[in-house]
């Protein structure tokens, strides 16, 4: 807080605060500070410099980590489609599952497949407050070869909507703690 100097009025015997004088040369200024020149103003303070610097760093952190495990995750995804085989499965049923937080049913297609004469069944990662197939629609099935009950829907939101979601999420917190903690090195 900047000190104020009381000057006595000599009229109605009262007192009045008056500020001291902004000049934005001298070191130690209202402007340097950052604070308002004219008395009632709020002063002027950066959003980086207000919070402590390990504020950002744990937003830092975490975009990192999230980005990490986006990164695996997708790799994971990857490894696997690159050494599947691909079939065609039926929608056989849904499963259903009660979402508390949004109040509504979840459905996920039950898929079943046969490689080598054997019928192999999966419940695909996707799931959605519709039913987008039918029962009895054919759609894309990707398997392990040496494991053929390891089996994925061959669809985006199956193998890729969770790596892109969690990897834009990890580049959001990392840029705004990266920022952040910039702004407040150098801005400080």
């Amino acid at each position: 807080m900047r000190p104020l100097h009381i000057q006595s009025l000599i009229t109605d015997n009262t007192t009045t605060a008056a500020p001291e004088p902004d000049d934005a040369s001298e070191p130690g200024s209202a402007a340097k500070r950052g604070e308002a020149g004219t008395p009632g103003k709020a002063p002027k303070r950066g959003k980086a410099s207000s919070l402590p610097w390990w504020f950002w760093l744990i937003f830092l952190g975490t975009g990192l980590i999230f980005m990490s495990a986006a990164v695996a995750w997708f790799l994971h995804h990857y490894q696997f489609v690159a050494s599947a085989s691909r079939t065609q499965g039926t929608v056989i049923r849904y499963e259903e599952d009660w979402d508390l937080q949004d109040d509504v049913y979840m459905y996920a297609p039950v898929i079943s497949y046969v490689v080598a004469d054997r019928e192999y069944t999966i419940v695909s990662a996707a799931k959605s407050t519709r039913q987008p197939y039918k029962i009895g629609d054919s759609i894309p099935v990707l398997y392990d070869p040496q494991n053929p009950q390891h089996g994925k829907v061959a669809s985006f939101s199956a193998l890729w909507l969770g790596p892109l979601v969690m990897g834009v999420l990890g580049l959001f917190f990392a840029l705004l703690g990266g920022t952040g903690h910039v702004k407040r090195l150098f801005l400080d």
